[in-house]
């Protein structure tokens, strides 16, 4: 979710119908992908508002524009860097509000005493942007905007180079038009990349491509970075240009067929509160504004997209719950519908419909009676911030404020534990993921070490990090409240680069610290084991359990384990009080509670959750917190060990083998 959080603040596309494409060379072969327009026959720039103009300037660096605004790309470059292609400025075509988009530092691609002499914007790695001196240097981010274009960064891996090396490749959406920009990148990335309309392909892609029948999702592939006077055969699988070639793309902007744009509707409803945030569902903004020309999901299914002409809206939900408005912005532009674009503001309900397609974290509900609703509200989350109608206005029983302070016991009698005093004392966990609201009264003072892994400069608090470390230490609601946490943030806990590297750097502080001040657990979030090209981190978390560090994962290559809800309403430390929730169950080894609890939130220092279900991700630090207060109580115990003894002393219920913390604990005991 962080990533799409960071979309939510910052404008959007403007969305599209594609065209085609041709040649201004009449003479050259046209792309078989295509659906190629008229031939055009032009030498000088022409305002068009329905075209992109592509002109090839060397190297990576292209001249694109659609008349009224440039983009160049990797540009300007040292002329005849490393034996690439020379250039001359004079044979560029005029640049109009220029934006340069570079990849990285190296002098074929970046040439900063040349961007100097402009007054171009630019978007550029940190590193670089760091380093100069104009006023219009865009803020780097996830996602950034320059005119009608969006520009989402990637950090990608420099072909040849070590993945310490700063480099970003580019996904530009201009007029409908979806660009992907790789710089020097290996193709792997290219391979991710979906339903792309212009796709610029280094040559060496291109060997590989066809050696391994790689599928590249592109309706045109432009090949680049040739060397000085290379030959590339021609292709109808690519459009190889000469240099200060141009290739025009059309594209059309679709209208409503009294010639009022989406756009004026969508704008005009918003502003009459036809839209309104948490409010809105799918079905009624495609009754205003009709049906959308794309509509995708992305995040387990929990967030939709929908892309109109110059429109784009997000949704967010869960199955069981209505999906609702949560960000729409035109032509770029957010519009205000309450919420993020002014500040989270709280979303008054004021009938029992709204109530019911909604999640209910941050909502007033004071309006409602509500007695009548017990089934809805058995599904629905909810936070401190919610506000609820008076008791006589609640189903019989239901007291949200006893159920958010009685969902903080982890259960399964962890409480008794700690009152023996074992409560993770003197053990670190290191925790890698996503950027972390530190200060929550929940783990305040807990936290030893944070530390940032090229997060982009005001990057928003995604939801993900405060419930892990409530998990594994807690105060209230964690497992090892005594524990301490070294906490690692990334913009994605799936760069295995980073993960390899967090973890010998936990490596070697503790070969300079004593054994009760050193790191024993890793949680991460993720499952690193069952991705491809993860060399780096087994190589690591092989070198961690020869140390006798335990690195907790979701992925079932570490332990197979479900997850399960607590029966509500039931004491927690009864494991035959808990329920198979999503995943899990009899034939996994071991479950573990995640539903039906409270957690820590990035809404507050002092803001809690009543979390319905729960992932994976809530899971593992559960583990990381028993694996603490197992080398509290015998920090001889390894690794191996303590993930078979969680197996084999679980307590065997109609839902599964479920964890039985106190006898795994006795049983840790008695290995010393």
């Amino acid at each position: 979710m962080g990533k799409i959080i960071a979309y939510l603040l910052v404008v959007t596309v403007i969305g599209l119908l594609v065209g085609g494409f041709t040649y201004d060379d009449e003479s050259r072969p046209r792309n078989s992908s295509s659906n190629a327009g008229e031939v055009l026959l032009r030498d000088a720039l022409n305002v068009h508002t329905d075209e992109l103009k592509i002109q090839f300037i060397g190297n990576a660096a292209f001249h694109i524009t659609d008349g009224e605004s440039t983009l160049l790309t990797d540009f300007p470059y040292k002329s005849g860097a490393y034996g690439y292609m020379q250039y001359r400025m004079e044979d560029v075509k005029p640049i109009k509000d220029g934006l340069c988009l570079i990849t990285h530092p190296h002098l074929d691609h970046w040439d900063q005493e040349l961007f100097e002499e402009t007054d171009h914007a630019i978007i550029a790695p940190p590193d670089i942007l760091e380093n100069i001196k104009s006023d219009k240097k865009i803020p780097f981010d996830d996602v950034m905007t320059y005119k009608d274009m969006v520009i989402e960064a990637f950090k990608t891996r420099h072909d040849g180079r070590p993945r310490n090396f700063k480099h970003y490749s580019y996904l530009v959406t201009w007029h409908g038009l979806r660009l992907y920009i790789p710089g020097d990148t290996v193709v792997d990335h290219a391979l991710t990349m979906k339903d792309i309309d212009i796709m610029f392909i280094p040559v060496w892609f291109t060997n590989k491509i066809r050696s391994q029948d790689l599928a590249i999702d592109a309706k045109t592939r432009v090949v680049f970075h040739q060397k000085q006077g290379q030959e590339i055969p021609p292709s109808q699988d690519y459009v190889v240009l000469k240099q200060g070639e141009t290739l025009t793309v059309k594209f059309k902007q679709k209208v409503c067929p009294d010639k009022t744009t989406s756009a004026d509707i969508v704008r005009t409803a918003a502003a009459e509160g036809k839209l309104a945030y948490k409010l809105t569902t799918l079905e009624e903004l495609k009754a205003i504004a009709g049906q959308p020309t794309k509509e995708w999901t992305e995040d387990d299914g929990e967030v939709i997209w929908m892309e109109y002409p110059s429109i784009r809206a997000v949704f967010l939900g869960k199955s069981g719950n209505s999906f609702t408005l949560r960000w729409l912005s035109i032509k770029g532009k957010g519009i205000d519908i309450g919420g993020i674009l002014q500040g989270e503001r709280q979303v008054i309900i004021k009938n029992i419909q709204d109530f019911r397609r909604i999640e209910l974290r941050n909502v007033d509900l004071r309006n409602l009676n509500l007695t009548n609703e017990g089934d809805y509200l058995k599904k629905k989350e909810f936070d401190s911030l919610t506000k609820w109608p008076d008791s006589e206005k609640l189903p019989t029983g239901f007291d949200p404020k006893k159920m958010l302070e009685e969902g903080k016991n982890p259960g399964l009698g962890i409480r008794a534990l700690h009152e023996q005093g074992i409560n993770g004392e003197g053990v670190g966990i290191a925790i890698l993921d996503q950027k972390l609201l530190q200060n929550h009264v929940e783990y305040a003072g807990r936290i030893l070490r944070y530390k940032e892994i090229d997060l982009p400069h005001n990057q928003p608090l995604p939801m993900h990090g405060p419930p892990i470390v409530s998990i594994a230490v807690g105060k209230n609601c964690g497992v090892a409240p005594g524990a301490f946490i070294f906490y690692y943030a990334a913009i994605t806990t799936l760069e295995h680069k980073i993960q390899a590297d967090c973890i010998n750097e936990i490596i070697k502080y503790n070969e300079t610290n004593p054994q009760t001040g050193r790191i024993r657990v890793i949680s991460i979030s993720a499952s690193p084991e069952e991705a491809s090209d993860n060399d780096a981190f087994l190589k690591a978390r092989k070198k961690a359990l020869d140390k006798g560090i335990i690195v907790v994962t979701c992925s079932d290559k570490f332990l197979d384990y479900g997850r399960l809800n607590l029966i509500e309403g039931r004491d927690p430390d009864k494991p035959e009080n808990y329920r198979v929730s999503g995943y899990g169950g009899p034939g996994c080894k071991l479950n573990i509670p995640t539903g039906n609890k409270t957690i820590a939130t990035h809404q507050g220092t002092n803001v809690y959750e009543y979390e319905r279900g729960g992932g994976h991700s809530w899971a593992a630090p559960y583990i990381a917190g028993l694996a603490a207060l197992a080398f509290q109580v015998n920090p001889d115990v390894q690794p191996e060990t303590i993930v078979e003894q969680l197996v084999k002393t679980a307590t065997h219920t109609k839902a599964g083998p479920v964890v039985n913390p106190p006898g795994f604990i006795e049983d840790v005991r008695k290995l010393k």
